[in-house]
């Protein structure tokens, strides 16, 4: 059916009723490219915004961390 559609269309512009072929609707689909489903976009339904923590809360790991790992350092020698 859509080779019939671009064969009347060839013919109309061949003839000069048509100013150009390629823009008429439908001319340049290519139903061969089309795709069954669609796309769920997962972070505008799924994704929670979480604020980041405190600056004084992480200088706060930080400095237990690394008295963490001195201590350890002191062990091992």
């Amino acid at each position: 059916m859509i080779d019939l559609g671009k064969k009347w269309l060839k013919q109309e512009y061949n003839t000069g009723r048509l100013k150009a072929a390629s823009r008429q609707a439908g001319f340049w689909m290519d139903r061969k490219k089309d795709k069954i489903g669609y796309e769920i976009n997962f972070t505008k339904y799924f994704y929670e915004y979480k604020p980041p923590r405190p600056l004084e809360e992480i200088e706060k790991d930080i400095k237990e961390v690394t008295t963490e790992i001195q201590e350890l350092l002191k062990e091992e020698l």
